[in-house]
């Protein structure tokens, strides 16, 4: 007879898992026939079916008698051991059900089911299992407690949680999680004074242990009593200096208070300790790149970057400041890692492209460039950087004296400004300066004109315009372009003194001159060109003093123009002082760009020579 029975458990079990798997694939099998209307399954009627049967397959083995509740029970546990592993807590919990109730004495047996029971969210079921299972330890597990309590919580029996917590602790002192989860619940009910004195006996039981006074502090926060809070995280700080929540909460507190001096310091001093720790190390460059402090920022946005190297933001960030402290090869490190994880970013490419320029690697440069596409709002400065990067290799051509040094850059602005004319007037500017440095000023002249009516031409290029045409002695036009200028803006500094410093040049009018370039210093005193045409006036009517006078506020104001500094030395050169005059033409010699520029500092600079005596004054 029992042989029989087996083989009818046998067939029972294979059905219940041929039901079990059934409830579990539903849509795949929908799936199968592709010309079949199926009918979906009933789950819930499913699992209650499969739960019938097994609930009979057990009766029948425990009416067999302890051979088959053996057998069953080990392949019901087998099969349950499975759907937990495959992440199944319902399967695993439903045939574990099944075993404990073959082996009702079990503590194991119904450990697990107890545990399946949390893990399909039956936490209801669960609580009767864990508290009988916490009783018959006597105390001795903690974790059972701990679970118990956290039970109770979940289904807002707080008074049991409490009582579980206390269990605890009454066979482990030392237990901090049981001493953190009650404190927590005695806070939730606003019984702060019961929180307070347990966290201090649990500090007390935990000498080395500094989250109880943290979580002290953490009470006295939310009683906004900041003070308090305050001394409590720093006590909790020198308890264990590896405790990172203190920290944190110090610097964070510093932070609110607005000294960031001392947040910085208490985030360095942890992580002198503990270097790699990420939310510290979180903090900290936060903390710096808030604050400006870019320089220090580095060696911690390196660190941090490397124990999450996924933060896209942080990288573009790191590589930002590479590029800053002049590490050019690492950040082209960091922006290409950026462009492997999101390969069409447009700022990426600007930025690459730009640190390519950088670094002359000029092919590289462009290329980037041109993968900005055309809807980016980034695509006209792109574009703009390829026609400067073409601007200086066509100088290089035009240096090794090849035909048609300026063919690709001609084509690079034909190509755009065909279809962008948002860009043609800054290309033709490259290629007005491109003509300029070679000294053929007709062709500059020419390129700018011709976009003269162009998007965007505004008073700065007009100006450039009329530079070109006054050194091209095109004088009359010049001042022409600028009075139309005037009668727009009549109180335009540049304009006012262009025409200052255009009939000085000529040696015309020198009172308009004056009235005109004293106009243009009213209205900006701190501009070093106008400065500049100020003292070069004092120079040509003979007040030589004042010139330097000038001349210096100009050289100050803008270090870097070979005129003004050109100026100065002529300067010197009248008042026969010719060391100096010789110190700033060979500055102005450095500074020029412009070929004619050059040649005529050169020109000076053998004048000097020649007129220097062997006695000549300091």
């Amino acid at each position: 007879m029992k042989n029989l029975k087996l083989n009818s458990f046998l067939t029972l079990i294979v059905m219940s898992a041929a039901l079990l798997s059934c409830s579990h694939t539903n849509e795949k099998n929908q799936s199968v026939a592709s010309n079949k209307e199926v009918k979906p399954v009933d789950e819930k009627a499913l699992k209650a079916l499969v739960d019938k049967q097994l609930t009979d397959m057990t009766e029948q083995a425990i009416k067999a008698g302890p051979q088959a509740i053996e057998f069953l029970s080990s392949d019901l546990f087998l099969k349950a051991n499975d759907a937990a592993l495959r992440d199944d807590p319902h399967t695993a919990s439903m045939l574990l059900k099944q075993v404990f109730a073959m082996n009702p004495k079990d503590l194991y047996v119904q450990k697990r089911y107890a545990v399946e029971l949390i893990r399909s969210g039956q936490l209801a079921e669960a609580e009767p299992h864990l508290k009988f299972l916490f009783e018959n330890s006597k105390g001795k597990e903690d974790a059972l407690g701990l679970v118990l309590g956290g039970i109770y919580t979940a289904l807002e029996k707080p008074d049991l949680a409490k009582k579980a917590y206390r269990d605890v602790l009454s066979a482990n002192k030392k237990s901090e999680e049981a001493c953190l989860f009650l404190a927590k619940a005695h806070a939730v009910d606003k019984e702060a004074v019961k929180a307070k004195a347990l966290l201090n006996s649990c500090q007390k039981a935990n000498p080395k242990n500094a989250v109880f006074t943290f979580y002290l502090g953490k009470i006295a926060q939310d009683e906004k009593k900041n003070k308090e809070a305050m001394a409590y995280f720093k006590k909790a700080l020198k308890i264990q200096p590896s405790f990172y929540q203190a920290a944190i909460a110090v610097g964070v507190r510093y932070e609110e208070l607005e000294k960031y001096d001392d947040a910085i310091a208490t985030y360095k001093a942890f992580l002198k300790m503990k270097p790699s720790n990420y939310q510290v190390l979180s903090r900290i460059v936060q903390v710096m790149f808030a604050t400006s402090r870019y320089k220090d920022v580095l060696p911690f946005a390196e660190r941090l970057s490397s124990l999450d190297p996924d933060n896209l933001n942080l990288k573009v960030r790191l590589g930002i400041l590479y590029t800053d402290a002049g590490k050019l090869d690492e950040a082209i490190g960091a922006f290409k890692e950026i462009l492997v994880a999101i390969p069409d970013s447009d700022k990426v490419l600007f930025y690459l492209g730009s640190l390519y320029k950088d670094t002359d690697r000029l092919e590289d440069a462009m290329a980037t460039f041109q993968k900005i596409p055309s809807d980016s709002a980034l695509f006209h400065e792109s574009a703009l950087q390829v026609t400067q990067i073409l601007n200086v290799v066509a100088l290089t051509n035009a240096a090794q004296g090849k035909p048609e040094p300026e063919k690709d850059l001609k084509k690079q602005i034909n190509e755009y400004a065909a279809s962008h004319s948002e860009v043609t007037v800054g290309m033709h500017l490259v290629l007005a300066s491109f003509y300029e440095t070679l000294g053929n000023v007709d062709n500059a002249i020419e390129a700018l004109a011709s976009v003269q009516d162009g998007t965007g031409f505004d008073k700065t290029h007009e100006l450039y315009l009329a530079s070109l045409l006054d050194r091209a002695k095109r004088h009359e036009e010049a001042i022409s372009l600028v009075e139309k200028m005037l009668v727009k803006d009549p109180k335009d500094p540049h304009a006012l003194n262009f025409i200052g410093y255009t009939l000085l040049e000529q040696g015309k009018d020198m009172d308009r001159a004056y009235s005109m370039i004293q106009k243009a210093i009213e209205i900006s005193p701190k501009d070093g060109y106008i400065r500049d045409s100020l003292g070069w006036y004092y120079f040509k009517t003979g007040k030589f003093e004042k010139a330097l006078a000038e001349l210096h506020k100009a050289v100050k104001l803008v270090s870097d123009d070979p005129v003004i500094t050109k100026h100065l030395a002529i300067v010197y050169k009248e008042l026969e002082s010719f060391d100096m005059a010789k110190k700033y033409y060979v500055e102005a010699l450095k500074l020029s760009k412009v070929k004619t520029d050059k040649d005529e500092v050169i020109k000076a600079l053998q004048d000097l020579e020649s007129v220097r005596l062997p006695a000549s004054k300091p």
